[in-house]
């Protein structure tokens, strides 16, 4: 009975901190765009962290130890566990699953479920640099224009360049992204040959040709 007490109580003690993991990863992603997540349980909410941590750590004690019990029992022919045993065990697993979908499946599941947010550039941009493809088709499905800037007037294939994602690149340049908007990605051959020369600032005191239609000072030329 103790040992039931003990599992049900670390599963009710971690859900608080994985139930604001997920909606940092959903809602306020969706809302305010990608998130340092943690960040706000580290500085607002530190008991939750601590009381969250400690459970979850005693949560996969619990797990360890009941699947060495069902071992221990075949090996003693002592019978099986019986279903509510199960359903503990099964309830615990799915706690500790939470903190396993990676950052970009939340995201993925938030923009089908609610489409793109007021911030889906920022996600774009983000998910191309991070190579995450299904965030990125998500986002584009969803009607996010490829070209779409950033807060930083950065475009997600600019990103995917400067990060050496060319399999994204090479995936968002397919679905319209503009090569003329991405200088990162002049550092690849393909990329480069497809954008516009760049023309050079002619300095005071450089040998660089002046641009068309500007003359030579007088003064200069003397």
């Amino acid at each position: 009975m103790a040992y039931r007490i003990f599992g049900w109580a670390c599963v009710v003690a971690c859900l608080p901190m994985a139930a604001y993991g997920v909606y940092e990863q959903t809602v306020l992603t969706w809302r305010q765009g990608p998130q340092m997540l943690g960040f706000t349980l580290s500085h607002e909410h530190v008991g939750l962290l601590i009381l969250g941590l400690f459970a979850t750590i005693c949560l996969y004690g619990w797990v360890a130890a009941f699947i060495l019990q069902i071992f221990l029992k075949r090996a003693r022919v002592q019978g099986a566990a019986g279903l509510a045993d199960w359903a503990q065990f099964a309830i615990a697993v799915i706690a500790l699953a939470v903190f396993w979908i990676p950052y970009g499946g939340w995201q993925w599941a938030a923009i089908e479920f609610a489409g793109p947010g007021p911030h889906a550039a920022d996600q774009l941009v983000l998910a191309a640099s991070k190579g995450q493809k299904h965030v990125v088709s998500a986002l584009l499905e969803h009607g996010v224009k490829a070209d779409a800037r950033n807060s930083d007037a950065k475009t997600a294939l600019d990103s995917a360049c400067g990060a050496g994602r060319e399999e994204i690149a090479d995936w968002l340049v397919a679905h319209g992204a503009d090569v003329n908007a991405a200088p990162q990605c002049r550092k690849f051959a393909k990329f480069a040959s497809r954008m516009k020369l760049e023309i050079p600032a002619a300095g005071s005191e450089s040998s660089s040709p002046m641009p068309a239609g500007e003359s030579v000072p007088a003064a200069a030329a003397q």
